[in-house]
């Protein structure tokens, strides 16, 4: 129902009343429309007022209407509002959804009819009244226009005298605030206290929903305190773009920058789970004329902030700023004096620690101190290791460790791998802010709960030994700032690292050496400058017997041999003028036991030298070597007398057997007894056979007779000589035989074995003029390598002994040291040929045997020869041979002999036994005859040994090779291994001894047809 002109008076009244009667801008507001509607009697309407910027049109307070209208602005040039605040003029519009400017919503919401009316203050123009119908039957009238026009004329008075107010009350509370933010800020010097301090004051200066502090940090822009955000841990630490072109605008308007609807703004980058952002504001951090950081201010309202707010803003965020900045600078001054703290204190702590374990994990701890970071570890390189990495190329071992996750435990790592592999691999720091994301990280630290991670190489004379590192399970923690610290550090731990790497390989060196001298064979001693012992090393005691206690204080001439003690002295003397001069010795010292034993080796003066201070003797036993020199002395004249011999023999041969065939022919054409020249002859052939015996035994000491040896059991050899031993000895020596039962089996020549007892019993008989005793005993023995070692002729094992003594005269030392040597006899001249011994050598020593002899004046001899046991498959041979007859032949004999003397009377013994013969000089005169010869060829009978390069093994083999079926028969004075193998026949080779006789040729001959 329409108000009467009284009514309508009286509410325009209220209306004018109200408008000056309150300075409250929300008040005001909030009453505007429902009175205007009411004095023009309108369904509906809504104050809009212009944002600060001047972009949009808000609808506040609206009467009647829906709440949702309130929330989208309209943007300028759109709706019917627009037009009415460019022109200040008012409009009427009867049919609203005609209207070209109507908005959409509204005419949803059922806006009929509308009266719109500027709202300004003079020429400033604030906003917008709009009155509404709603019901289509209703119109408004010019009455009505006019009563609004008035209406918001008044508003508009109304709300400037508000605005002005509020703002000065806003800028006295500004300023209270300001003010106490300022007092409350400087009472601060912690920079995380700092920052949540600004968010605080920050807040009742400018109500935000959601706050920021971003701060540069050399080449990034940081996310370093939040306020308000769904979730912190998407903002704390996370990195804001620096090309951001909001941040660009910042940087260079050095102004606040602010958004109306941030969601609208494609510019505005959603972050932090703040998509309900709508009002922002983003404000520089300025010290200085630079900017150090930013302020981002969030609201869920749209047009939230304009100037007055960014002012303000600016104004507090100046503050912060050098509050920030003040806090960064004590802090860093904090941590440089905490580093230089730490840094002072660890050197102080590294340089007395000598123990390389408890050093590392100091270190460890001081870095992870160094930087406040929760972990550190530190790699070590170690060498290359074939199983991991390129070969050659050493690996990154973890030494030690300080809080760090159990997957960090136990890794080796290559060159190149994860963050320490690349700075071992470049040497340089590298920083990694978030190690999840980093896409160079181990393989094995997929899961690793840190973020930050900063490592530094630790190098010493340009050669990296490791990479040590400081972690921190928050990202973006660590900063060139910290690297150049941690590089400082690592540089004052590698010394202490090096110092005690020296120490340990010094005292290693010490241990090392103490183990050589305690454990070395050599005896050492430590001599004074007047010779007296002042340490002895452990292998002293088993040289000379003597212990520590007994060593020190004698001087070293008390143990020196009489016959070397002068030398020695002077040996001494001269040494002591010749300082670091090393001198090698070789003497004689007594043992505890009271023995003598030779010394050898080298004597240094140390006496000018500070670690040292003395003669310094290192020395060895060599007795045993000097004993076993001796008897190799021994052996090397016997061998070279041997050879002579054994050379002298051969010729022997080739004359002998030419005399001894001679003389039997001889002796068949004179055989009546009766025959003066029998006799002679008989004496020709006696001297020829003792020549022959001779030789043999020549060859038997020389040990180049040949040997044809059979499995022989001693105890039947012995047996079997039983009675030519008692007629040898006589009857005033009671001959003993000790056999022992089950005697193991020798491989040895019968006649050689006979031929050594025989020569042992005339021995033993000769040393017992007026009667006494021979036994001959036989054992099994078994001669181990103490044994051996002290006889360079025997090699351990089991054996066969033939042991015989007497109790004769016996012998003194000098006596036993030549009796195996050839010529060598106590026998008066023309009582011996000084053979006999020597021979029994050669044959036991050719047989692969040892000969030993123990003597005392007065108290007999004993010779005992030991033989290697054999297991033998067949039974032992019995000694003694039954000859076969002589019986004639036809065959053809291909005769090779270079003595021409030798060849002539083989060659007449064969014709006469039938045989058709082919003489030969040498190896290839019978090839020749060989390939000519058109009949066969049976026997082969060659010497062994020939001039012109072609022994007579090649020649058998050659002509074998020609007539398959060629027997061979050889013949020799001595053996050259041609046909033998240290002295011992062949298996399955026939061999005739030279000299021979007649018959023996014929029967061998015949043997080796028949064979």
């Amino acid at each position: 129902m329409p108000l009467s002109p009284d009514e309508r008076k009286q509410r325009l009244n209220e209306v004018a009343r109200l408008i000056s009667s309150t300075l409250d801008l929300a008040t005001l507001l909030q009453n505007v429309a429902p009175l205007a509607a009411e004095l023009v009697g309108a369904e509906a309407g809504a104050l809009s007022l212009v944002t600060p910027d001047g972009h949009a049109l808000i609808h506040h307070h609206l009467f009647n209407l829906p709440e949702a209208l309130s929330q989208p602005s309209v943007p300028k040039e759109q709706g019917v509002a627009w037009g009415v605040i460019e022109t200040g003029q008012p409009v009427l519009l009867a049919d609203y959804a005609a209207h070209s400017e109507a908005l959409p919503d509204w005419v949803e919401a059922g806006v009929h009819a509308l009266i719109c009316v500027p709202v300004a203050a003079g020429e400033v123009r604030l906003g917008a009244l709009d009155l509404c119908m709603l019901d289509p039957a209703k119109r408004f009238g010019q009455r009505d226009l006019r009563l609004a026009t008035t209406t918001g004329q008044q508003v508009g008075v109304a709300i400037q005298n508000a605005r002005l107010f509020e703002a000065e009350q806003r800028r006295r509370q500004e300023a209270e605030t300001l003010r106490d933010a300022s007092a409350a800020l400087t009472t601060a010097l912690d920079l995380n206290q700092v920052l949540d301090m600004i968010l605080t004051h920050l807040e009742r200066v400018i109500p935000y929903d959601s706050a920021c502090v971003f701060l540069a940090q050399e080449t990034r822009l940081r996310a370093v305190a939040g306020r308000g955000f769904p979730s912190l841990e998407q903002v704390i630490g996370q990195d804001f773009p620096v090309g951001d072109s909001l941040i660009q605008e910042i940087e260079r308007t050095h102004h606040p920058l602010i958004l109306a609807d941030a969601q609208a703004d494609p510019r505005f980058r959603r972050w932090g789970g703040a998509d309900y952002s709508r009002g922002w504001l983003g404000v520089p951090l300025i010290v200085r004329g630079n900017i150090i950081g930013y302020l981002t201010i969030d609201s869920r309202r749209v047009a939230a902030y304009g100037q007055a707010e960014a002012a303000l803003a600016q104004a507090f965020a100046n503050q912060a700023a050098v509050t920030i900045e003040n806090a960064r600078l004590f802090e860093a001054e904090r941590k440089r004096v905490a580093i230089l703290t730490t840094l002072h204190q660890t050197g102080l702590d590294l340089s007395a620690q000598l123990d390389l374990p408890t050093l590392l994990r100091i270190i460890v701890e001081r870095a992870a101190a160094l930087l406040e970071a929760p972990m550190g570890d530190l790699y070590l390189m170690q060498p290359a290791d074939p199983t991991q990495g390129k070969p050659g190329e050493p690996i990154l071992e973890l030494a030690v460790s300080h809080n760090l996750p159990r997957q960090y435990l136990d890794v080796h790592l290559r060159m190149g791998e994860g963050l320490s592999g690349r700075v071992a691999e470049t040497g340089e720091p590298l920083i990694v802010d978030d190690y999840r994301t980093w896409s160079g990280r181990a393989a094995v630290f997929e899961d690793t709960p840190i973020r930050s991670l900063l490592g530094v190489a630790v190098r010493w004379q340009g050669r990296t030994l490791g990479v040590i590192n400081v972690a921190d399970d928050r990202p973006g923690r660590f900063g060139p700032a910290d690297a150049a610290w941690l590089a400082l550090f690592a540089d004052q731990i590698v010394v202490a690292l090096e110092n005690v790497r020296l120490v340990e390989a010094l005292q290693a060196s010490k241990e090392h050496y103490r183990a050589l001298i305690e454990n070395s064979a050599d005896g050492i001693l430590l001599l004074d400058p007047a010779g007296t012992i002042t340490y002895t090393s452990p292998a002293s005691f088993h040289i000379l017997g003597y212990s520590d206690q007994e060593f020190p204080g004698r001087t070293l001439f008390e143990l020196v041999h009489p016959e070397d003690l002068q030398e020695v002295r002077n040996f001494f003397r001269e040494l002591l003028q010749t300082p670091g001069q090393t001198t090698p010795a070789q003497y004689r010292l007594r043992h505890k036991d009271g023995t003598w034993r030779w010394l050898e080796g080298a004597v240094r003066n140390a006496l000018a030298e500070p670690a040292v201070q003395a003669v310094v003797v290192n020395f060895r036993d060599i007795t045993e070597r000097k004993r076993l020199e001796e008897q190799f002395l021994q052996v090397q004249k016997m061998e070279a007398i041997g050879r002579l011999a054994g050379g002298v023999a051969h010729d022997f041969n080739n004359l002998l057997t030419v005399i001894t065939g001679y003389a039997d022919f001889l002796l068949d054409r004179h055989p009546s007894d009766l025959d003066p020249s029998r006799q002679d002859i008989e004496q020709i052939k006696k001297t020829a056979e003792r020549a022959a015996s001779l030789t043999r035994q020549l060859l038997a000491f020389s040990r180049r007779q040949v040997l044809q040896p059979e499995i022989l059991d001693l105890n039947a050899l012995v047996a079997d000589m039983d009675k030519l031993l008692r007629r040898l000895i006589g009857e005033d020596i009671e001959l003993v035989t000790l056999p022992q039962p089950d005697l193991g089996l020798v491989r040895a020549d019968p006649g050689q074995l006979e031929q050594v007892i025989l020569n042992l019993a005339v021995n033993a008989r000769d040393a017992m003029p007026n009667g006494g005793k021979l036994t001959i005993e036989t054992a099994n023995v078994y001669l181990d390598e103490t044994y051996t070692r002290q006889h360079v002729d025997v090699k351990p094992g089991f054996h066969v002994m033939l042991a015989m003594s007497d109790t004769g005269q016996g012998m003194d030392g000098e006596t036993r040291s030549h009796i195996f040597e050839p010529f060598f006899t106590t026998k008066e001249q023309g009582k011996g040929t000084g053979l006999g011994l020597a021979t029994v050598h050669g044959i036991v020593n050719q047989s692969g045997g040892h000969i030993w002899v123990y003597s005392e004046p007065g108290q007999g001899t004993t010779f005992k020869i030991y033989l290697p046991r054999v297991e033998a498959s067949s039974k032992p041979a019995r000694p003694g041979r039954l000859l076969s007859p002589v019986v004639h032949g036809s065959e053809t004999i291909l005769l090779v002999e270079d003595e021409e003397s030798v060849r002539d009377l083989a060659y007449f013994i064969l014709l006469e036994k039938g045989y058709r013969v082919l003489p030969a000089r040498h190896g290839a005169e019978a090839i020749q005859i060989g390939e000519q010869q058109t009949g066969p060829i049976h026997l082969l009978l060659t010497d062994v040994v020939m001039p012109g390069g072609m022994s007579g093994r090649e020649l058998a083999e050659r002509l074998k090779r020609l007539r398959p079926g060629l027997k061979v028969l050889y013949m020799s004075g001595y053996t050259d291994n041609a046909i033998v193998h240290h002295g011992v026949l062949e298996p399955g080779t026939a061999f005739l001894q030279k000299p021979f006789a007649p018959d023996t040729l014929a029967r061998k001959v015949r043997e080796t047809l028949d064979g």
